[in-house]
């Protein structure tokens, strides 16, 4: 079924593929953010991704509003355009909290490291298959790729779990116990978001093909 010949006009087709420069933007800023995990300081980058990424917010909430669509998919779209933000927003607030402070006890600062880089990548997989939505034009390949944003956030979830348990056990001071805290929540949150984007785009082809 090639779902885009049902959207009523090129505008509609144009919204909704032009939504992938603000995944673009989360996948740039996941490959700064793997730099700052590393040891960089430098998220100044970061922070001009986000800025661009809020100014096609507001440049396609002002298309999606101006009578460019049906009606019925003005609330999913404006819906999918919020959560993408939030991709990118959470993704640099990360990076700032980790630039910010970098916990002393060497044991401490590797473990974290190493699965803040491994919950990176599991993001990076995740926008692979959300951008992947964006563009496909079978109804069972987006399932799928709807299906791997699940399964994703899934192995996350365990991270998350994992950084949780380490901060207790490690019987650590309170500013790195709720910095490993914090980070895991963060870290969380953006695959939360993935999966909440690609459910979204799931209605909106739902709504597309009914």
């Amino acid at each position: 079924m090639k779902l885009f010949s049902n959207l009523d006009g090129i505008g509609e087709r144009e919204l909704f593929l032009s939504m992938r420069k603000i995944i673009s933007h989360a996948q740039r800023a996941v490959e700064l953010l793997d730099a700052v995990i590393r040891g960089s300081k430098d998220f100044t980058k970061m922070h001009e991704l986000k800025k661009r990424s809020y100014e096609e917010v507001v440049r396609l909430s002002n298309s999606i509003t101006s009578g460019t669509i049906s009606p019925n998919l003005i609330s999913d779209m404006l819906e999918l355009l919020k959560l993408e933000y939030k991709i990118v927003d959470i993704i640099f607030v990360l990076g700032r909290s980790t630039a910010r402070y970098r916990i002393s006890d060497e044991k401490a600062r590797r473990y974290l490291e190493s699965r803040l880089l491994e919950s990176n990548r599991l993001v990076s997989e995740a926008l692979s298959a959300i951008y992947g939505m964006h563009t496909e034009e079978s109804l069972d390949r987006i399932r799928n790729l709807r299906k791997e944003v699940e399964d994703i956030e899934k192995q996350g979830d365990e991270i998350k779990e994992d950084m949780l348990n380490y901060a207790y056990a490690a019987k650590l001071d309170f500013k790195p116990f709720y910095h490993i805290q914090n980070l895991a929540y963060l870290s969380d949150d953006i695959l939360d978001s993935c999966e909440d984007a690609a459910d979204m785009i799931m209605n909106i082809m739902f709504s597309v093909v009914s």
